[in-house]
This record gives C-alpha cells, sequence and structure tokens, in this order.
C-alpha cells in the first residue's frame, strides 16, 4: 500500500480515536455491508413488475363476477394496478439489470402487454372467455419470471403482492 494511504489511515484512526486495525477492520465490515446490500438488491426491480403484475392477477379474480367481467366501478381499481404494473415494468425495463439479462427485458415487456391487453379486453366487454385465456398466459410468464429471478432474491408466496 502507497505510503500516502498509511498516513491516510493513520490520521483517519486519530481523528477517531481508535488504533488504525480497529478503523481498517470497521472500514473493511462497512465495504461488505454495502456491497452485499446491492448483492440482494439485484432482481428487485424484477421482482417488483412480478408483484405489480401479480397485485393485478389478484384484483381481477377478486372482481370478476361469476358470470362475466367486473363492472365498471370495479375497472378503476383494474386500471390503477395496471398503471402501476406499467410503470414498474418501465422502471425494470431501463435499469441495469435488465440491460445485462435481455431474457428478463424481454419477459418484462411480454408481460406488461399481456396485463395492458387484458385491460383493453375488460375495458372493451369483450368475452370472459378470451380474458381468462390471457390471465392464463399472464400467469404463466410470472412463472417465468419468478424461476429466471436471481437466486439471492426472496420469492414471494403464491398470491402474495
Amino acid at each position: 500500500m502507497p505510503a500516502e494511504y498509511i498516513a491516510a489511515l493513520k490520521a483517519f484512526a486519530y481523528q477517531e480515536g481508535i488504533p488504525v486495525s480497529e478503523y481498517v477492520r470497521e472500514m473493511v465490515h462497512d465495504h461488505i455491508l454495502q456491497r452485499g446490500a446491492r448483492f440482494r438488491g439485484t432482481g428487485a426491480r424484477l421482482r417488483a413488475l412480478s408483484n405489480a403484475a401479480k397485485a393485478w392477477l389478484v384484483a381481477y379474480h377478486r372482481c370478476v363476477a361469476i358470470a362475466g367481467l367486473p363492472g365498471k366501478e370495479r375497472r378503476a381499481e383494474l386500471e390503477k394496478l395496471t398503471w402501476d404494473a406499467v410503470k414498474k415494468a418501465h422502471e425494470f425495463i431501463e435499469s441495469e439489470e435488465a440491460a445485462k439479462n435481455a431474457r428478463h427485458r424481454i419477459l418484462a415487456i411480454q408481460a406488461i402487454a399481456l396485463i395492458t391487453r387484458a385491460e383493453e379486453e375488460i375495458l372493451l366487454d369483450m368475452d370472459k372467455a378470451e380474458v381468462d385465456e390471457i390471465v392464463k398466459q399472464i400467469e404463466e410468464t410470472l412463472g417465468v419470471i419468478d424461476k429466471e429471478a436471481p437466486a439471492g432474491t426472496p420469492k414471494t408466496g403464491k398470491g402474495k403482492t
């Protein structure tokens, strides 16, 4: 280590009132904690997108009456959740994480395309079976996202948002 670095370490340790060895240990400890936090953060945006899409699915299943699509008052809730999912997908797609993994970027784009397509079908009062088919595709895409999310990312249970 250059002499200037050693002198700086001694000065910093003196300012803190601790021995140089303890100062270096604390510095290394802080560095490891910072790096560890970034490591745990890997996949957080992908997980946020997955959670937003799952919230949409839960709301859809909760809003859908046995006979058909949700009523107009329930559609506002779905629309809000749709825009939330779009926002999360946009954040993910622009992230460094997405730039490094084209497959995750494609999955995010597919998920958001399916969610907006389902929302459009609901707003147009299309057939419930058609919307259910899109919802099934959304669930399959989310299953792939969950499988491909980085190992350091905590997974949510089915139905949790």
